[in-house]
């Protein structure tokens, strides 16, 4: 699981609702989002499984999302998603990236389990 998250060439196959495509463009991967497009960074670490992105279309430090992959037991994996809703973001557009990640995990779960 951690592999196929860390591959930032994988998230318009899981994360369906934020990412219609993806290109990588010289330091940087380009997604394309119901927003426009926007420039990515992945921050990986795969020994504590921590996978981090980062909007740098605008900073350096960009708005982040962290995720981290826990072992539940000997067969399962927990995917803990953390982001924030930035003082640029109104409610309702928050509210349906909350949404989109619902049906994400749904993806997401359904490719693993093949």
């Amino acid at each position: 699981m951690y592999d196929f998250l860390a591959n930032t060439a994988n998230l318009p196959k899981w994360a369906v609702c934020f990412c219609q495509n993806i290109r990588h463009d010289g330091n940087h991967w380009i997604a394309t989002t119901p927003g426009g497009e926007i420039k990515i960074r992945y921050d990986c670490d795969a020994k504590r499984g921590l996978i981090d992105m980062y909007d740098v279309s605008n900073t350096q430090h960009g708005n982040p999302a962290f995720t981290r992959l826990v072992p539940n037991g000997p067969e399962e994996t927990e995917y803990i998603f953390t982001f924030f809703q930035s003082s640029e973001i109104p409610d309702a557009i928050f509210a349906e990236q909350i949404k989109g990640l619902k049906t994400e995990f749904g993806v997401l779960k359904t490719l693993m389990e093949k």
